[in-house]
């Protein structure tokens, strides 16, 4: 990690604008969002993609094990398995779960109607 540099990345389609160290993990950055990531962040699911708008991202295993040649060149990849090494812009993308604070709704035409996950396991434990 490269001490005391910072990169922006931008969250289309909210437009929010977050900045962290490089070599911060982006689940991270964006669980603290309210990006989901249903496998635990391990790169088991698809459940955290976002598209690759501008900057970059290295591709790894879990990433290619995952995703299709084709969705891998159109920019996806796994939030969960990629480090910060440069200002990027991204799609959140969510099929039904994912970013469940948007206030936006997303590529997929998918809004959110129901509180955040964070808000109904707090209220299942209780």
């Amino acid at each position: 990690m490269e001490h005391g540099k910072t990169h922006r990345i931008v969250l289309q389609p909210t437009q929010v604008e977050l900045t962290g160290p490089a070599g911060s993990p982006l689940r991270d950055l964006l669980f603290e969002q309210g990006v989901e990531f249903p496998c635990g962040g391990r790169g088991r699911c698809r459940g955290c993609r976002v598209r690759v708008q501008a900057g970059g991202v290295e591709i790894n295993d879990a990433q290619r094990e995952r995703l299709s040649e084709e969705e891998l060149r159109s920019g996806w990849r796994l939030a969960c398995q990629c480090s910060l090494a440069g200002d990027l812009a991204v799609t959140l993308m969510t099929e039904g779960r994912g970013f469940s604070n948007a206030k936006a709704k997303t590529e997929l035409g998918w809004q959110p109607s129901y509180p955040s996950w964070r808000q109904g396991f707090k209220e299942a434990l209780a």
